[in-house]
C-alpha cells in the first residue's frame, strides 16, 4: 500500500487515492492522520453507518494530529452522531495539532455532539485558504481551548467569527461565561490572521478578564475588521463586564496593516512593541500608553502628539515612521498648551520616505522633547528645512545631549542640520555622523557645535552639492562676539574616519587649525570633489599669507585621494606634515597634484598612485616598501628601498639601470606586478658600459624579488634587455606571464641559473612564444618552423648541463601557446627533482619536453595534463639520464597524438597511479602494453573517450606473442583496486585485452561501454563475489557478422545487469 506510511509508529498518511478498504481496518489506534490531495469526496467513508470495524467516536478519541490539505468537495472534518459508552474519554480531547489548508468546500470543521467533545489538548490550530468556512468554534467548544498557544487564520474570506457569538445565544452565552469553565485562552501567546474580508471581530464580547494577557497579535488586510473584542451595542461605560475589557489586552507585540476600519473602540490595546499601517493612528488614541516600541506606517494623521495620543509617548524607546505623506511634525504645540512634556524616553527615532514632513517639533518644544535620543535617521523627507531649531531662551535644559548616531539621507530642502543659539545644542556624546543626499546644505558645525563634539569618532559625507566647507561661518551678531572671544582651540579629540564623496563645491575639508586638534584620526578618504585645492585649508582671512608650519597627524594610517581635478596640495604652503603610522597611500586622477607635503610616514608604507606626477611625492619613495603605479607623468623610478611594485596601463614605460645601486637596483623589490601597459617593449633595461668595475664587484639587480607578475603586455619584446650579467633572480618564486603576445622567451640560460627558488611557472596565451628559456644568449629570435631536427648537435651555450637545476620548481602550467617547440632547454633535462605537476595545454607545435632528448628527471611528478599537443610524440620519465625511471604519477590526463611504435615511452608509469584519463586522441592504438599491467595495482578510473583510431585498452606484446606458439593457456590479469571504466566513442576499439587473457575486477563499481560498437571482448559478474570478468575470445574475433551491443552498462548494486560468470575447466597462468 504505496500511501500508507509509519504505520508502527501509529501514523497515517495517505495522497493522491483514498484506500477505504485498507485504511478502515487501520484507524482504531491512530494518533497522526495526514490526507493529501484527494479529490473525491471520500469522508462519507468514515460515517458511523459506513464505519462498522471502529467507529468514529473511538478514532476521534485517540487522534493527536490531523493534517489535511488540498481535498476537494470536502464539507466536514470531524463528523459523529454517537458516542460509545458515556463512561468514554471526551471526542478530541487527545488532539493537539490541527492544520487545514486549501479545503475550497469546507464549511464545518465539526459536527460532533458537543457535550462529548472537549479541545483540552489543542496547541496548534492553522486554517488556510478555506474560503466557505464561516466560523471555527462554539462557545462550548471554545471554553475547552485551556492549552492553545498558536492561532494561524490565512484566506478565509467568509469568516464572520471565530467563536460563535450569534444575537439570540446572549442569554446563553452569559450563563456559559459565569459558570466555572469561563471562556478565555489562558495559554493563548500567538495569533496571526491575514485575508479574511468577512471577519468584523476576532474574540466574543463576554471575554473572562483573566484572558488573553500576554500576546502576539497580527493582523493582515481584513478590510471589514472593527474591533479585536467586539464591544455589544447595550454596553455601557458603567456596565462591570466592560470595565473589565478596557484595560483586558496587555501584548507583546502587535501588528496590523491593511485594515481601515480598525479602532479600540473602548478596549485599550496595550502592546510593548506595535505596528501599524495603514490606518489612521488617532482611532487607537487611548492604546499604546506604556508601549516601548512604535512603527507606523501610511498613517493617515498630521501628527503624532496630541492628535494621536495626547500624553506624549513618554514611554516609548524606538519609534520608526515609513510613508507618513500627511505627517507634517511629531510634535505640535501650537494646538494645546497644556502638554508639558513628550518623547521623553525615546532613544531611537527613524523617518522614511515622509514627503510632508517639515519640522520634528512645530511650536515651542516641550519639555524634555528628545532628551535621551541616542540614534536619529532621517531619510528622503523632501520639504525639511531644518532638523532641529531651539531658542534657548524658552528651553531650559539641553537637547541632544545624548545622542550618539546621526544619519540624514536625501533630505533635498535641508538648509541647517541644528538652528538656535550658540549654546542650544551640546552634542558631547555624538560619535556617529553621516550626511548624503543634502543638496543644498553649505555646512555642517558651527564652531561652538564643533568644540562640544568631544567623542566623535566618524564623518561621512556624500553627494552634497552645495557644501563648501564642514565648519559653518558665524552668522548671528553672538556668533561672532563667541568665535572671536573663545580662546579653545578648536579640536576633534576623537575621531578616527573622515569620508567625504562628491561634494563638488567643497574647497577644502578643515581649516588648518582643526587638523592640528586630530590627534586620533586613522582613516581619510575624499574623492570626486572637483573643487577642492587643498585637504587641510587656510581661513579666507588668512589666504595670502605666508604660513610655516607643522602638523602632525600621529594616528594616520590610510589616505585616498580620488578624482580631485584641481588638487594641488594636501596641505597650505611651507607646511609639513607628520604622518608616522601612514601605512597606505592612494592617489587616482589628480592631474594638478603637484605638492605633497608628507614626509615622515611608516617605514612600510604601500602606495598606489594613478595619473599623477611622482615628483609630488619623492619625499616618500624612501620608505616605500610596494608602490603600485597607473598612467603616471614620469618615465622614472628610482625607489630604493621598494618591496612591492604594480605597474597599469602605463604607456612607453620601462625601468632602466644606468645609476648607482643605491639609486636604481631595487635591492629590496620583491614583487613586480606590470599590467596593461600599452607600447611597453621591455620591462628592464639594463645600459650596455653599467658599471666599470671587474665583474665580481657588479651589482645583482633584482636579488630578492620573489614575484614576478606580467599581464596583458600585448607589445612586450623581453623582460630584460640588455647585459644579463648583472641580473640575479635567486629569489624568485612565482613568475605570471599572461597574453604577452609579441614575447619569444623569458630568459636566457644565464638568467634560468640563478633560478633556485623558483617554485610556480605560469604561462598562458602568448602567441609567439617559441622558448620558455633560450638556449644561447645571442639566439636567433626567428626560427624556422620546418626545421625540426637540425640542431640537435648544437651547443648549449657553454653553460655546463650538470650546473643547471630548478630544484625547488613544483609547478609548470603552459597554455595556449602555439609556436613553444619545447618546455625546457637540454641542459635543464636533470633538473626538476620536485616537480610535483605539468600542465601542457593547446601547445600544437609542441615536440617535447626537453630540446634534442625526450627523457626528463622528475620522480616527484604527481598530475600530469596535456591537451592539444598534436605535435607530441613521446616523452619518458627517468630518474636518471641513462636509467628509464617509472614516475611517481598520481594522476593523469593524457591527451597526445602519440605514433604507435613509440607509444610504449609514452606511458611509463610507476605501482601509485590513480586516475587515467584519455580524450580526443586520433593516433593512439592502444592504450597499456601487457607488461605494463602490474604496475598498474593503484589504478582507480580509467576513462577514454573519442579516440578514433583506439583498437586495444590493452597492446599485445610482441615478445610475449613469438614466445607463445600452438595452444596458448589463458593468462589471468588483475586489476585489483579498479572502480570505474568508462568508455565513449571509440569506433574502432575490439577488445579490452589481448585474445586469451582473463581479466578480474574485483573492486569495480561502474562499468560504462557506450558507442563502442566493435567490441567483442564479453563483461560477465559474478552474483556471489561481485566481481567483474572479461575475456575476448578466438572465436568472436574472427566472427565479424556477430553484431556487438551498443551499450555495456553494470552498477555494483545491480550485478544482474551483466551476464552471471561461469567458471570454466582448463589451466589459467597468472600474469607475472
Amino acid at each position: 500500500l504505496d500511501s500508507v506510511v509509519n504505520l508502527t509508529k501509529r501514523s497515517l498518511k495517505i495522497e493522491g487515492v483514498f484506500p477505504y478498504n485498507v485504511v478502515s481496518q487501520l484507524l482504531g489506534n491512530l494518533e497522526s492522520l495526514q490526507v493529501f490531495d484527494i479529490k473525491d469526496e471520500y469522508i462519507e467513508g468514515l460515517t458511523d453507518q459506513t464505519q462498522q470495524i471502529v467507529s468514529v467516536s473511538v478514532i476521534l478519541q485517540n487522534l493527536k494530529q490531523v493534517r489535511i490539505e488540498n481535498c476537494m468537495n470536502l464539507e466536514v472534518v470531524f463528523q459523529t452522531e454517537k458516542v460509545e459508552g458515556n463512561e468514554a474519554p471526551p471526542l478530541l480531547s487527545n488532539l493537539k495539532s490541527l492544520r487545514l489548508k486549501r479545503l475550497i468546500d469546507l464549511s464545518c470543521i465539526w459536527e460532533l455532539p458537543t457535550q462529548h467533545v472537549r479541545l483540552e489538548s489543542l496547541v496548534n490550530l492553522r486554517i488556510e485558504d478555506c474560503p466557505s468556512l464561516k466560523s471555527l468554534f462554539s462557545v462550548s467548544l471554545a471554553q475547552g481551548l485551556v492549552l492553545l498557544e498558536k492561532l494561524k487564520i490565512i484566506g478565509c474570506g467568509e469568516l464572520k467569527q471565530i467563536v460563535t457569538e450569534l444575537e439570540g445565544d446572549e442569554e446563553e452565552i452569559s450563563r456559559s461565561i459565569d459558570s466555572h469553565n469561563s471562556l478565555c485562552f489562558p495559554k493563548l501567546r500567538k495569533v496571526h490572521i491575514e485575508n479574511c474580508d468577512g471577519l468584523e471581530y476576532i474574540f466574543p464580547t463576554k471575554m473572562a478578564a483573566q484572558g488573553l494577557r500576554v500576546l502576539t497579535l497580527s493582523i493582515k488586510n481584513c478590510c471589514r475588521l472593527k474591533q479585536v473584542i467586539r464591544v455589544a451595542k447595550g454596553m455601557v461605560e458603567n456596565d462591570i463586564v466592560f470595565q473589565q475589557l478596557q484595560f483586558l489586552i496587555f501584548l507583546s507585540s502587535f501588528s496590523v496593516s491593511g485594515c481601515p476600519q480598525l479602532t479600540d473602540s473602548g478596549i485599550h490595546l496595550d502592546a510593548e512593541e506595535a505596528y501599524l499601517e495603514g490606518v489612521r493612528s488617532s482611532a487607537f488614541k487611548e492604546s499604546f500608553s506604556s508601549s516601548k516600541h512604535l512603527q507606523l506606517s501610511e498613517i493617515e494623521d498630521q501628527n503624532l502628539v496630541p492628535e494621536a495620543n495626547r500624553e506624549g509617548l513618554n514611554r516609548l524607546t524606538s519609534l520608526e515612521l515609513r510613508q507618513c505623506k500627511d505627517l507634517d511634525c511629531l510634535v505640535d504645540t501650537t494646538t494645546m498648551n497644556e502638554l508639558t512634556s513628550a518623547f521623553t524616553h525615546l532613544e531611537r527615532l527613524s523617518i522614511n520616505y515622509m514627503d510632508g514632513l517639515e519640522s520634528l517639533c512645530k511650536g515651542h518644544p516641550p519639555q524634555g522633547f528628545l532628551k535621551n535620543l541616542k540614534e536619529l535617521l532621517i531619510r528622503d523627507c523632501n520639504k525639511l528645512q531644518v532638523v532641529l531649531s531651539m531658542d534657548e531662551l524658552l528651553y531650559n535644559t539641553e537637547p541632544l545631549s545624548k545622542l550618539q548616531s546621526l544619519e540624514l539621507e536625501n533630505l533635498a530642502e535641508l538648509r541647517w542640520l541644528f538652528k538656535g543659539s550658540p549654546h542650544s545644542f551640546i552634542f558631547q556624546s555624538l560619535k556617529v555622523v553621516n550626511i548624503g543626499g543634502c543638496g543644498v546644505l553649505k555646512s555642517l558645525f558651527s564652531p561652538s557645535l564643533i568644540q562640544s563634539l568631544v567623542l566623535l569618532e566618524k564623518l561621512k559625507i556624500r553627494s552634497c552639492h552645495e557644501l563648501k566647507t564642514l565648519l559653518a561661518e558665524p552668522e548671528s551678531d553672538d556668533e561672532i562676539m563667541e568665535s572671536k572671544s573663545s580662546s579653545l582651540p578648536l579640536c576633534l579629540p576623537k575621531l578616527k574616519t573622515l569620508d567625504i564623496h562628491h561634494c563638488s563645491k567643497l574647497e577644502y575639508v578643515v581649516p588648518i587649525t582643526l587638523a592640528q586638534g586630530l590627534p586620533s584620526l586613522e582613516s581619510v578618504s575624499i574623492s570626486q570633489c572637483y573643487e577642492l585645492k587643498q585637504v587641510f585649508g587656510m581661513a579666507k582671512e588668512q589666504d595670502g599669507v605666508q604660513h610655516d608650519g607643522l602638523l602632525l597627524l600621529a594616528s594616520l594610517q590610510h589616505l585616498n585621494l580620488e578624482w580631485l581635478l584641481k588638487l594641488t596640495s594636501f596641505a597650505p604652503q611651507n607646511y609639513i606634515v607628520k604622518a608616522p603610522a601612514l601605512k597606505r597611500f592612494y592617489v587616482y586622477d589628480c592631474p594638478q597634484l603637484t605638492n605633497s607635503p608628507i614626509q615622515h610616514v611608516h617605514k612600510k608604507l604601500e602606495l598606489r598612485l594613478e595619473s599623477v606626477g611622482l615628483s609630488a611625492f619623492k619625499e616618500l619613495f624612501g620608505n616605500t616598501k610596494n608602490l603600485l603605479v597607473h598612467r603616471i607623468w614620469d618615465d622614472k623610478i628610482i625607489i630604493p628601498d621598494l618591496v612591492n611594485l604594480e605597474h597599469h596601463s602605463q604607456a612607453m614605460m620601462g625601468f632602466k639601470y644606468n645609476g648607482e645601486p643605491s639609486e636604481g637596483c631595487f635591492p629590496n623589490l620583491k614583487s613586480l606586478r606590470v599590467k596593461n601597459c600599452v607600447n611597453l617593449l621591455k620591462v628592464f633595461e639594463i645600459a650596455e658600459g653599467l658599471y666599470n668595475q671587474e665583474e665580481n664587484q657588479a651589482p645583482q639587480i633584482l636579488s630578492k624579488l620573489e614575484y614576478l607578475e606580467l599581464y596583458y603586455l600585448l607589445d612586450l619584446r623581453q623582460i630584460v634587455k640588455g647585459p644579463t650579467r648583472y641580473v640575479n633572480l635567486q629569489s624568485l618564486k612565482v613568475l605570471d606571464i599572461i597574453r604577452c603576445s609579441e614575447l619569444k622567451s623569458l630568459f636566457p640560460l644565464s638568467v634560468t641559473q640563478t633560478l633556485r627558488s623558483l617554485e610556480e611557472l605560469n604561462i598562458h596565451e602568448c602567441g609567439e612564444l617559441v622558448h620558455v628559456f633560450m638556449e644561447l644568449e645571442e639566439e636567433e629570435e626567428e626560427e624556422d618552423d620546418d626545421d625540426d631536427d637540425d640542431d640537435d648537435d648544437d651547443d648549449d651555450g657553454g653553460i655546463e648541463s650538470d650546473a643547471l637545476c630548478l630544484p625547488n620548481l613544483k609547478t609548470v602550467e603552459i597554455t595556449q601557446c602555439p609556436r613553444l617547440k619545447y618546455v625546457f632547454p637540454l641542459a635543464l633535462a636533470r633538473g626538476f627533482p620536485r616537480l610535483q605537476k605539468l600542465q601542457l595545454v593547446g601547445l600544437r607545435s609542441l615536440r617535447g619536453f626537453v630540446a634534442r632528448n625526450n627523457c626528463l628527471e622528475a620522480p616527484a611528478l604527481e598530475n600530469l595534463c596535456i591537451h592539444g599537443c598534436s605535435a607530441l610524440s613521446n616523452f619518458t620519465f627517468q630518474k636518471e639520464a641513462n636509467n628509464c625511471f617509472p614516475s611517481k604519477l598520481q594522476e593523469g590526463d593524457f591527451i597526445p597524438n602519440p605514433k604507435k611504435m613509440e607509444l610504449f615511452n609514452l606511458i611509463w608509469l610507476r605501482d601509485n597511479l590513480r586516475e587515467l584519463l584519455v580524450h580526443y586522441n586520433n593516433n593512439l592504438t592502444y592504450i597499456f602494453p601487457v607488461m605494463l599491467i602490474q604496475h598498474l595495482s593503484q589504478l582507480s578510473i580509467l576513462e577514454i573517450k573519442s579516440c578514433e583510431k583506439l583498437k586495444g585498452i590493452i597492446g599485445n606484446d610482441d615478445i610475449l606473442a613469438s614466445s607463445s606458439q600452438g595452444t596458448r593457456l589463458e593468462m589471468k590479469m588483475v586489476f585489483p583496486q579498479l572502480k570505474q571504466i568508462v568508455l565513449e566513442d571509440l569506433p574502432k576499439l575490439e577488445s579490452f585485452s589481448p585474445v586469451s587473457y582473463h581479466l578480474e575486477f574485483p573492486c569495480l563499481d561502474l562499468l560504462n561501454i557506450k558507442q563502442c560498437s566493435k567490441i567483442i571482448t564479453s563483461f560477465t559478474a559474478d552474483y556471489l563475489t561481485l566481481t567483474v570478468h572479461a575475456k575476448t575470445d578466438q572465436a568472436s574475433q574472427l566472427d565479424d557478422a556477430s553484431p556487438s551491443q551498443e551499450v555495456i552498462f553494470w552498477k555494483r548494486r545491480r550485478p544482474t545487469l551483466l551476464p552471471q560468470y561461469i567458471e570454466e575447466t582448463g589451466e589459467i597462468s597468472p600474469l607475472k
